[in-house]
């Protein structure tokens, strides 16, 4: 069995007064625009690493805060694909029978 570790990072409106962050309900008030990951084997050796960098479409500029913290552009985020192309290659990296382990609540 493989183990495959994720990380996600999220864009969220420049303000609360945003026209779309009112429109949104509230799980969909952030946006990811980077997914992060590694497989390991089941001795947990390191067999593999994922990265993309996701294009948005509802926050299109970086908030300040998420500048700072994962230190991307707009450019690159520009230049990212679309999530459902991020998506598929995730699980296409992860390679079906795995667990899935991330951090956070």
């Amino acid at each position: 069995m493989h183990y495959v570790v994720m990380d996600l990072e999220w864009n969220q409106a420049m303000s609360s007064k945003s026209s779309v962050f009112n429109k949104l309900p509230i799980h969909l008030r952030g946006e990811i625009i980077e997914i992060g990951a590694v497989k390991m084997d089941g001795e947990r050796n390191v067999v593999g690493t994922f990265h993309r960098i996701v294009k948005p479409v509802v926050y299109q500029h970086l908030h300040h805060r998420t500048r700072e913290v994962v230190g991307l552009t707009e450019e690159d985020l520009q230049n990212g694909i679309p999530f459902a192309q991020a998506v598929q290659e995730f699980f296409a990296f992860s390679g079906g029978a795995c667990m899935f382990g991330t951090w956070g609540p």
